[in-house]
């Protein structure tokens, strides 16, 4: 699974994440917005400034701009981040995490994305039975090679 750019995996608290669909994200913590820069919020999220960059490219994390144009982030943009990290974690692509973001705005989707979620574990289980298939044949060969020579 291709990382975004400049991404490192970190240990992160467990914390805020912006407006990206917001059933995706909600804020459980009942605070007031407090508004990060995109430095503070890649900071407390243990990710590079590069990473939010590239979500927002991909259409992932919407930022608010201050006056100077500056990016802001609320207090649920942690929980975003997370959660996409959480879905890329997984082997879910930038596209598949577009549409689901999408899916979560729309009514009674919890049984689309379900279905969209078991559609792509089908995919990785049998990309996981071609590779067992073709470990089994690798050993084969082992076995042939080191018996024969």
């Amino acid at each position: 699974m291709r990382r975004p750019p400049g991404e490192h995996r970190h240990s992160r608290d467990e914390g805020p994440v912006t407006r990206c669909a917001e059933p995706i994200c909600p804020d459980l913590r009942g605070r007031e917005p407090e508004w990060l820069s995109v430095s503070e919020l890649a900071h407390s999220c243990g990710v590079s400034t590069r990473s939010l960059r590239y979500y927002e490219e991909q259409g992932l994390l919407v930022p608010e701009r201050n006056a100077a144009g500056h990016r802001r982030y609320d207090a649920k943009a942690a929980d975003c981040v997370h959660f996409i990290q959480c879905l890329y974690d997984a082997g879910i692509s930038s596209d598949l995490i577009r549409t689901i973001a999408l899916e979560w705005q729309l009514p009674d989707s919890a049984r689309r994305i379900e279905a969209i979620l078991r559609a792509r574990h089908a995919e990785l289980s049998a990309q996981l039975d071609r590779q067992r298939t073709t470990l089994g044949n690798l050993e084969t060969v082992l076995n042939v090679v080191t018996r024969g020579g």
